[in-house]
């Protein structure tokens, strides 16, 4: 049974309190987005809308976003596994990101904490989140004020549509994506949210060090991840596009990684996730090449502990990655691997390894000019 459902049986916590947020961290940006420091105010009480209603009238939206990462973003067993080991509003506000679903979430904190895997004692009742399952559902992104807001303006009174919308033209460009997909890697001293200068997700300046080499003509990353308006959002949990993303060829005496049709590094995103390429033996597979953020830990003048990134192997644009074979490896089997989370996620037991660890490409070393 997947995690998020079993969770969703605890019986319903003290609230958990929250956390003062640095004043020079801003609560959100114009478009109402936040880095994890506020809820999104769609408007009023009462304005909060389900998917499926709007699905109504905008089937193939709702059709694709019902598959995309957005709809899981709550409910997902990787979110709701590390949820366990770090329950943080600072989470809840990206994952589920209403006030309305905040409401609902974070009196549940105090139940994740007792349900981590080294936690001792009784479990308090964990409450209906009825709103939670929606994760990052339309009204995150197309209700403001009550109103709703789309890349171009429509006018009920002419139009068949049944509501006014809002133009709000920046929908089509990456700024509208960046506050929730590039923010600084929080710490917390004595409960206090803090903010270091480095990058917790940097996908969109690495986008934008793509796209500047590219010129006007770069697509955004709706181009890339909403094809004609379409709203599943593929991204890296879309493993067959992900698989498209990476092309493997051998090379000699290397297999040679280069990214295809992609505009930032890979992985990206969460700052866990690696790819490996791994050569099988007698002795099972063996690591040759890991693509990672790597990071080392240091404290600042004020005690706060400080992660900062000591080294980048992952896979860029523009810029194949060899990873050499060793002698003997003639005849072995190769593959590529995708890891959705961190080393310990793939050994605590709370996820399917297989989903979480899917082999992207395969194959056998062919003997090479040199003969090895």
């Amino acid at each position: 049974m997947p995690l998020a459902l079993l969770l969703g049986f605890v019986p319903p916590a003290a609230a958990a309190p929250l956390p003062a947020v640095t004043p020079a961290v801003p609560s959100h940006d114009r478009f109402g987005f936040s880095p994890g420091t506020a809820a999104i105010d769609i408007g009023p009480p009462g304005s909060f809308v389900p998917a499926a209603d709007c699905g109504d009238c905008h089937e193939a939206q709702h059709t694709a976003w019902a598959a995309s990462r957005h709809a899981a973003a709550w409910t997902n067993d990787l979110f709701q596994a590390g949820l366990l080991v770090e329950p943080r509003p600072f989470c809840v506000r990206c994952h589920a990101p209403l006030a309305e679903q905040e409401a609902e979430l974070l009196p549940n904190l105090a139940a994740y904490a007792a349900l981590a895997p080294t936690a001792r004692g009784p479990v308090p009742p964990m409450q209906p989140a009825p709103t939670a399952a929606e994760g990052v559902g339309c009204v995150a992104c197309h209700l403001r004020g009550g109103r709703i807001q789309g890349p171009r303006a429509v006018d009920e009174l002419e139009s068949d549509s049944p509501h006014p919308v809002d133009a709000v033209p920046e929908m089509q460009t990456s700024a509208f994506c960046a506050t929730c997909h590039e923010f600084p890697i929080p710490v917390w001293q004595d409960d206090q949210l803090h903010f270091v200068d480095e990058p917790m997700q940097s996908t969109v300046t690495e986008w934008r060090d793509w796209a500047a080499d590219q010129g006007p003509e770069a697509p955004a990353c709706q181009g890339c991840h909403m094809p004609d308006g379409a709203h599943r959002f593929d991204g890296a949990h879309h493993r067959e596009r992900l698989a498209r993303s990476i092309a493997v060829h051998q090379d000699g005496d290397a297999l040679v990684l280069a990214l295809v049709d992609v505009g930032h590094a890979l992985p990206s995103g969460d700052l866990f996730r690696r790819i490996t390429v791994e050569l099988g033996g007698p002795e099972g597979w063996t690591v040759l090449w890991t693509g990672v953020r790597s990071f080392a830990v240091t404290t600042t003048a004020a005690g706060l502990p400080r992660k900062h990134q000591v080294g980048d192997t992952r896979l860029h644009p523009g810029q194949p990655q060899r990873v050499a074979l060793p002698p003997g490896a003639v005849g072995r089997p190769w593959r590529l691997v995708w890891h959705d989370g961190a080393p310990a996620d793939e050994t605590r037991g709370l996820l399917d390894l297989a989903a979480i660890t899917p082999v992207l490409h395969s194959g056998t070393v062919a003997p090479s000019a040199g003969g090895r």
